[in-house]
């Protein structure tokens, strides 16, 4: 197998309208960390080629999505149903869509950033080298938590409320402390890893207006420090719609900010350390691709 990699700071000009949090003059004033696109291409002996590509973003709708494959399809070659893209949901990200009270955002605007991003999948596929793929589990179960809480009024709460303890009654929901790391090895070391753990990347609020990917990205930076000042990781998220960081049993737990988007982050980047030293070799032949629309009742 031939494995590439790929990652560019797509970040757009500062003054861009963020994303995810209801604020009508919510732009950004700064950067805080870069927001990164990050991809991998993989090749097996047939000349078969599969694109994965993460993006530090809130979100990206169909034809968003369609219009990136089609970028990385026309300069690859690699088939559009043979690219994945995915957004972290980092809501410190510039919108993609007017929604809400958010602010206008400009379409050209967008194209520019988003076409930018997509050239992370390009340069992954000029970086085609031969590697090995490797796949560990760890848990974190110290960071989650569901957003959602029945309390004994019937109703349900949002666990950034002041809730009592004696009000509770059960959280509406569960969450994920399973993290899956699989790593690529082109030499004698791991040198990037696709993360997967399911938590929302809210922790910084409508009280921030920096560009930045919370905490996915101070996971990345724990990755580098301890495998290395060129590894890469992409991040991809799980299901994390009701799954937020605040522990709102302990009034001392930060609710907000950076500090506490860099605990999360390193905590996790631990967790990813471990799997990538737990991990097996996968082995398998040809590469291949599928993909199947599901549909949820509401």
């Amino acid at each position: 197998m031939k494995i590439g990699i790929g990652e560019i700071d797509y970040a757009p000009p500062v003054g861009l309208p963020l994303m995810g949090n209801l604020r009508k003059d919510y732009v950004s004033k700064g950067v805080h960390d870069p927001l990164c696109a990050k991809a991998m291409v993989f090749e097996d002996s047939s000349g078969t080629k599969v694109a994965i590509l993460t993006v530090d973003i809130c979100m990206l709708n169909r034809e968003q999505v369609a219009g990136m494959r089609a970028n990385i399809s026309v300069q690859s070659g690699i088939p559009a149903g043979r690219i994945l893209i995915a957004a972290t949901h980092t809501h410190s990200g510039p919108a993609t869509m007017q929604k809400h009270v958010w602010p206008e955002v400009n379409d050209a605007e967008i194209r520019v950033f988003l076409a930018r991003a997509a050239q992370a999948a390009v340069l992954a596929d000029k970086d085609l080298q031969e590697g090995a793929l490797r796949l560990g589990r760890s848990r974190e179960d110290r960071v989650s938590f569901c957003r959602r809480v029945l309390c004994k009024d019937g109703q349900c709460h949002m666990n950034w409320e002041s809730i009592e303890p004696d009000f509770e009654k059960r959280p509406l929901g569960e969450f994920d402390p399973e993290l899956i790391a699989m790593s690529v090895d082109r030499g004698s070391a791991p040198n990037a890893a696709v993360v997967n753990f399911g938590l929302h990347p809210a922790i910084l609020d409508y009280a921030n207006n920096l560009y930045s990917a919370d905490y996915p990205g101070f996971l990345a930076e724990v990755m580098r420090r301890l495998s290395g000042d060129r590894f890469t990781t992409l991040f991809f998220n799980g299901c994390c719609g009701n799954v937020n960081h605040i522990n709102h049993r302990d009034p001392t737990s930060p609710r907000r900010g950076y500090d506490m988007a860099q605990r999360v982050g390193y905590m996790l980047g631990v967790a990813a350390k471990q799997a990538v030293n737990r991990s097996r070799p996968v082995v398998g032949e040809p590469i291949a691709a599928s993909s199947e629309l599901v549909m949820l009742k509401r």
